[in-house]
């Protein structure tokens, strides 16, 4: 499939194969009807696999495990090669990557996954925080974020931002006894985090 006429707009165009271009690649031993098959082919195969790893459909990941062949792609046009992850660097891309791929509510069964692979598995917290704050909260994310500030609280159990920012995403989705239970938290951590203390005089 590597060839000049491996583009859609190119497929479409009579007077591009009728031209110096499209004939060259005829001489050279194209058919059109080849380039248009190949690109057919990776179309069809980009969108199971976005389907797949995006939309977690189970019909898509089926076919990605089928041989081309099986799929009506000419013999000998395309092999499909994949190989399993290997886990989770240690960077908040990846876990980005990751929560975006799967889903938020997986966030904490992701983290025991990455750290039964490396016990030192770690992220930045003011990078996470941040992140969920300015990202999803601050974009109406509210669940989303949610779920990254439950990770923030685990990973980093003393930390006072940390549980300000889950208490500030319970009040935001109207959760006002979980807003107040980890605000008490992070007072408890820090007692001069303003934050908490003020957002909890609005809801007392």
């Amino acid at each position: 499939m590597d060839h000049g006429a491996f583009a859609s707009m190119n497929l479409r165009n009579d007077g591009w194969w009728d031209g110096g271009q499209g004939q060259g690649l005829v001489l050279s031993g194209y058919e059109r009807s080849e380039a248009m098959a190949s690109y057919e082919a990776l179309a069809t195969y980009t969108e199971a696999f976005l389907g797949a790893y995006l939309k977690h459909d189970s019909a898509a990941a089926s076919f990605l495990k089928q041989s081309p062949t099986t799929h009506g792609v000419p013999k000998h046009m395309m092999n499909v090669d994949s190989h399993a992850a290997a886990g989770l660097p240690s960077t908040l891309e990846a876990l980005r990557s990751e929560l975006e791929m799967r889903g938020f509510d997986h966030a904490q069964q992701m983290m025991a996954e990455a750290r039964d692979s490396d016990p030192a598995f770690t992220v930045n917290e003011k990078s996470l925080l941040a992140w969920g704050s300015s990202d999803l909260l601050d974009q109406g994310k509210t669940s989303e974020a949610t779920e990254v500030f439950m990770l923030a609280v685990a990973l980093f159990p003393n930390s006072s931002s940390s549980f300000a920012d889950l208490g500030e995403a319970y009040f935001r989705a109207g959760n006002k006894a979980k807003a107040v239970e980890n605000l008490k938290k992070a007072l408890d951590l820090d007692r001069t985090n303003y934050f908490a203390m003020d957002r909890l005089k609005q809801l007392r």
